[in-house]
C-alpha cells in the first residue's frame, strides 16, 4: 500500500499545473502577452491522451466533473478543440485550445 501511495503521490507531483485561462493571465502583465505570444508561435499538437497523463486538471473542474468528462464537452462544443506541448516563457507548458480560449499548465 505505501509503494502505490509514493507511485501515486510521485506521479501527482510531476503533472504540470493549471496556473489560468488565456485572457486572464494576458491582462496581468506585459511579460505574460509575450509569454502567450511566444507560446502559440511554438505549440506543437499533442495527444489528448499525453495532456490528460501530465497534466492536473483539478482546479478547473466542477464537482463531480473529471478530466475526461470536461474534454468530452469541450470537444462536443468546438470540433477543434485541440491539446499543445509548448512554453510559458522559459517553462514547458501544455495547453487545451477550445471555444477561443487557452487553458495553460506549467
Amino acid at each position: 500500500m505505501k509503494d502505490l501511495i509514493k507511485v501515486l503521490l510521485k506521479e501527482w507531483l510531476n503533472k504540470k499545473r493549471y496556473i489560468g485561462q488565456c485572457d486572464m493571465l494576458r491582462r496581468k502583465s506585459e511579460d505574460n502577452e509575450q509569454f502567450w505570444q511566444d507560446m502559440m508561435k511554438n505549440r506543437k499538437k499533442i495527444s489528448f491522451n499525453i495532456f490528460l497523463n501530465n497534466v492536473d486538471m483539478s482546479p478547473m473542474l466542477d464537482d463531480g466533473e473529471n478530466p475526461k468528462t470536461f474534454l468530452q464537452d469541450a470537444i462536443r462544443t468546438d470540433d477543434e478543440t485541440s491539446a499543445y506541448i509548448s512554453n510559458w516563457g522559459p517553462t514547458e507548458a501544455m495547453f487545451l485550445q477550445t471555444a477561443g480560449f487557452e487553458f495553460i499548465f506549467i
